[in-house]
């Protein structure tokens, strides 16, 4: 078994999100990035089907997409199954979680959940924290 990231986004975010993976956690050798509607404004549906079917049966898959009402999004439905996760609206304290689960821990839906609950945390708007000035630098 191995586990794959495929990040799968309108446009380059794929790719930047993918760099920024390799650069916290030194895993590239586990993401495709696939940048869509960027070459002749297409759906890459061929590359897609032709990664997918180099994956092993048994393989663990973590596809992760930027809008969940997109098309992008919409197109990976048909790739789900029990050991093939979509999770969409991703960022990058989530993709960092998700490539960071050890690979010998099995994935789950709660599992993913949980980190899916997490990374939420991590979306605020710092002007309203409390003690996140920089005050006792000056």
């Amino acid at each position: 078994m191995m586990r794959r990231i495929v990040i799968v986004t309108h446009r380059t975010f794929a790719k930047g999100l993918a760099d920024s993976l390799n650069f916290f956690s030194n895993q590239g050798d586990k993401i495709t990035a696939i940048n869509a509607y960027v070459e002749d404004n297409n759906f890459p549906a061929e590359r897609i089907a032709k990664l997918f079917a180099n994956f092993g049966t048994d393989d663990e898959v973590i596809i992760m997409t930027d809008i969940l009402s997109g098309s992008v999004t919409q197109k990976m439905y048909s790739y789900m199954n029990d050991h093939t996760f979509l999770v969409s609206g991703v960022n990058l304290p989530l993709a960092l979680s998700l490539i960071l689960i050890p690979e010998n821990e099995r994935l789950t839906l709660e599992k993913i959940q949980q980190l899916i609950q997490e990374s939420k945390q991590q979306i605020i708007l710092v002007n309203q924290q409390q003690g996140t000035t920089d005050d006792e630098d000056e």
